[in-house]
Order: structure tokens, then C-alpha cells, then sequence
């Protein structure tokens, strides 16, 4: 428009004012629009930033490995990590777990069963860390620093403890490896083989010798 003026004249007093609308930016008069304008990239910079940043965290939260075994017509959940966390889809009345684990390297320990030493002898995993300590849940966190392996063979089966029965469903087998240097390995879930299960279950019947345990 002819004779309008070059550039912006400033405000007539000298108090810092707020534009009109929520998250509004303060405008001084002496600082110009150049400056709000920079103000605002700077904090829409900020808050994009954040929200990456953010996600960075979710993804970092999110697990290693996660996968679906069918366990003889029973598809089990697992993530797999620095903790083993499985469970089968669906309802699963009176199901649980039995797991049997050895080691090598320092200490080593033969096949033997994994639960509570004041269970007593018993087959059965402790319940897992989910909702109301369910029992359908495994749960497991390995802890080693010296060099070797960890190999387990975790069953999924109905449990009856009244009568001392456990009805396998299937099993897995998993488990990590420690180098001499400290680098730690995964052994990542899968479906046992027969052979596996046998040998386990061989154990489990041996250490629990009042149970009823069986395929």
C-alpha cells in the first residue's frame, strides 16, 4: 500500500505483552517480531525433540524378542531377553509350569529341578509375576557373570496338587551363554524336541517321586 511504513514501529510502553491464544509466546516490543518468530521455532523445536526423545525411551522398553510357539495345539507367547516371559493364549485352567535347568562353566550344576527349595519335592515352577500371580505365567531371570551355559527346559502342563498329578501339554527349551569375556548370547526359545522333553520330565518324575507326572 503506497505510504505505508517500512517497518514496524514499537508498542508505546515497555511491558512485555502475551499474543492472544493458548501457549501464546510473550512479544517485546524492543526484541521485534524477529525475535517472537525465532522464539517460537525454538520451542516447537524443543517439543519435537522431546517427543522423539520420548519415543527413543518406548523403543528401548519395547522386548528383545518376542515369538509364538504351539505347544501341541497350544500357542504360547514369548518375549524373550534378559527375562523369559511366556504364556499360553487363552484361558488355561490349573495350568503351570515345571522346569528343569543346567549349567556349565562355574558353578556347574547336572539337570535338576528349578522351584523353591522349601517347596519340598514337587515339580512345579514358582507362579509367574502377572496379574494375580498367575500360575499360567513363566517368568525367569537367569543370573550369571562367569563364563558358561544356561539351559533350560520349561513344561507347560495341567497340575492337579491335591492329587499330585501334572498333565504335559509341551515344552520349550532356552537359554543363554557367557564367553570368557563377558559377552552374554540368547538362546532363543523354541519348541523342545521329544528327546528334550523326555530327558527333562525323566528328571522332574526322579525329584518329585510322589507325583504323577506324565505326557
Amino acid at each position: 500500500m503506497p505510504g505505508a511504513p517500512t517497518s514496524i514501529e514499537p508498542c508505546s510502553n515497555s511491558s512485555t505483552h502475551a499474543l492472544e491464544g493458548e501457549g501464546a509466546l510473550p512479544f517485546d516490543e524492543n526484541t521485534g517480531i524477529a525475535d517472537w518468530y525465532s522464539g517460537e521455532v525454538s520451542a516447537a523445536s524443543a517439543e519435537y525433540a522431546a517427543q522423539q526423545q520420548a519415543q527413543q525411551n518406548a523403543n528401548q522398553q519395547q522386548p528383545q524378542n518376542q515369538t509364538t510357539l504351539n505347544l501341541n495345539g497350544t500357542n504360547v507367547d514369548v518375549t524373550f531377553g534378559a527375562v523369559i516371559d511366556a504364556n499360553p493364549q487363552g484361558a488355561c485352567d490349573n495350568c503351570h509350569w515345571a522346569q528343569t535347568v543346567t549349567r556349565t562353566g562355574d558353578p556347574t550344576q547336572p539337570t535338576h529341578t528349578d522351584r523353591e527349595a522349601q517347596s519340598g519335592p514337587q515339580p512345579l515352577y514358582p507362579g509367574g509375576v502377572h496379574a494375580g500371580n498367575d500360575a499360567a505365567n513363566l517368568s525367569d531371570k537367569p543370573r550369571s557373570s562367569n563364563p558358561g551355559t544356561f539351559t533350560a527346559v520349561s513344561t507347560l502342563g495341567v497340575a492337579d496338587k491335591a492329587n499330585k498329578t501334572f498333565k504335559v501339554t509341551g515344552s520349550i527349551t532356552w537359554g543363554y551363554k557367557i564367553d570368557k569375556n563377558g559377552n552374554v548370547s540368547g538362546l532363543a526359545p523354541r519348541a523342545a524336541t521329544k528327546a528334550e522333553q523326555a530327558r527333562s520330565i525323566a528328571v522332574l518324575r526322579r525329584e518329585s517321586p510322589t507325583w504323577t507326572i506324565a505326557p
